[in-house]
């Protein structure tokens, strides 16, 4: 039966809910993660037509039209479906589509999932591939990921590597913990690059052609701060569990990055600087490759 105008407005209360900060923080993570991407744009503003006005706008329009459909898509659910069925279910928008719309509306729902994850990961493909290729002409990582595919103008060697590393890391951890891995990772590093922006700023004063009020960056550090180290914080062993291997990982990668930029690692008789250049030659020589 249809809930009645009443029950639907107790849904949208804040009665018995929980005022414990970092639990209310850790329920911001599955939000984050659907709002992942507001920064892809900038991967590849190198191929945006006239990125001065192109990206604040693009950006701008994007980040409003995600939060409305994020927004409506919760409304519709608080008000179909009551909390319990939403706390047990394994797919919220598939029960919503069957309650409202029947099996057709299921169905429809269905096919709108799949082609969101398509899209989701069709961008993350043409973003981070070009990042990795971007670092590579830079000399941080080895010199081949710098090519592109003549036929299809991609970086395939880039765009294999993050296929693999991302199948690795699928199989060998649960969905829900590789999501806290990634947002604590992701926005550590974004803590990174808004500090830098303030350093570009006050240090080396860079003034570029678009900038964002100070205040911006020194919030979204702090909100960076907190949000990374919340999992800790938590009596909820799933997520200290995730924040252990977060910090173990980091642990270890982060001394293996330092030192492999070591002037001994980069001389030309280091056996893997040989072996990355024998590769960049012989990807050069094939003429499948820019």
């Amino acid at each position: 039966t249809a809930p009645d105008k009443h029950e639907i407005t107790e849904r949208f209360t804040l009665q018995n809910t929980t005022t414990h900060i970092p639990t209310i923080l850790l329920s911001l993570f599955g939000a984050i993660a659907s709002y992942e991407g507001w920064n892809a744009l900038n991967l590849v503003a190198g191929e945006v037509h006239d990125p001065q006005r192109t990206m604040p706008l693009a950006i701008t329009i994007a980040t409003v039209a995600a939060i409305v459909f994020y927004i409506s898509c919760n409304v519709a659910y608080l008000t179909v479906l009551p909390v319990e069925v939403m706390k047990t279910s394994s797919a919220v928008a598939l029960d919503l589509g069957r309650i409202a719309l029947g099996r057709c509306g299921q169905l429809l729902l269905s096919v709108c999932v799949v082609a969101s994850c398509l899209a989701t990961v069709l961008g993350l493909v043409l973003c981070n591939s070009r990042l990795l290729q971007r670092a590579a002409l830079d000399g941080q990582v080895p010199e081949f990921f710098k090519f592109t595919l003549i036929s299809t103008s991609t970086p395939i060697l880039s765009i294999i590597l993050h296929g693999c590393l991302c199948s690795i890391f699928a199989m060998i951890t649960s969905l829900e913990a590789l999501t806290t891995i990634v947002i604590i990772v992701s926005w550590l590093f974004y803590m990174l690059c808004f500090s830098a922006q303030l350093v570009l700023r006050y240090k080396h004063k860079l003034r570029p052609s678009f900038r964002v009020p100070a205040l911006i960056p020194i919030l979204l550090i702090l909100f960076s701060v907190v949000l990374m180290i919340s999992p800790a914080l938590t009596s909820t062993g799933k997520y200290r569990s995730s924040f252990t291997v977060t910090v173990i990982l980091l642990a270890v990668l982060t001394p293996i990055s330092i030192v492999s930029t070591l002037p001994s690692l980069q001389s030309p008789d280091n056996r893997l600087v040989q072996t990355s250049e024998r590769l960049t030659r012989y990807i050069s020589s094939s003429g499948s490759f820019s």
